[in-house]
């Protein structure tokens, strides 16, 4: 059986059984829900120029947004074969990508797609591990569909014997005002990984913020 202890700052999950396995329905349809295949359609593509590939997707009622954003009077979008493309100029550069995905980040704010800015920059690649291709504001690049990067960090109590389960799981209430899933509970520490730090850093960062 599990049992849950709340604490000051977060909550305990103790296992007293042999072993730790926890069949959560909302886990479940959180993940169904994550799987491409169901919503593909209602994306577009989003490329930052040549040679960049697609590094985000775009629900289809933004679009409008991108395409009506503009640099010196020229519009910074066009759209072909179900992407968005980012003009030749500002593509050209890691500084023009980064300045017109800041546009797109205030056209956001502007319409009220978002509230306002996070503060902190998150790297736009193709994929993890490749070289950024621009920067954009947290809170834009969950709108974009850009890959975020997070650090979990997972603390539990030790098994009593050696081969037993772990006697319990902490994990921490979100506060009430996050953007995505406030109030829920969530790993130890966590965060996203923002741009200049590595993952260890990040962690660590993460945990002192908790502690």
């Amino acid at each position: 059986s599990i049992q849950m202890k709340h604490g000051a700052r977060g909550l305990l999950l103790m296992s007293t059984a042999t072993g730790m396995t926890m069949h959560h329905p909302r886990l479940l349809d959180r993940i169904r829900a994550l799987d491409a295949s169901h919503h593909a359609p209602r994306y577009v593509g989003l490329s930052l120029g040549a040679g960049t590939e697609c590094v985000g997707q775009v629900e289809r009622p933004l679009v409008p947004t991108l395409l009506a954003c503009q640099a010196g009077g020229e519009p910074l979008f066009s759209e072909s074969c179900g992407v968005l493309h980012l003009a030749d100029g500002p593509a050209a550069s890691f500084e023009g990508r980064t300045a017109a995905l800041d546009k797109v980040t205030d056209a956001f704010i502007a319409d009220g797609k978002l509230v306002r800015r996070h503060g902190e920059r998150f790297e736009v690649s193709p994929e993890w591990g490749l070289a950024p291709v621009a920067t954009v504001d947290r809170n834009a690049a969950q709108v974009l569909g850009t890959t975020s990067v997070g650090v979990h960090v997972h603390c539990y109590l030790p098994a009593n014997s050696p081969g037993a389960a772990p006697r319990g799981v902490w994990l921490a209430q979100r506060a009430v005002d996050k953007s995505y899933f406030p109030n829920c509970w969530d790993p130890t520490a966590a965060g996203g990984l923002p741009s200049g730090i590595s993952v260890r850093e990040n962690a660590q960062k993460e945990a002192a913020e908790e502690a």
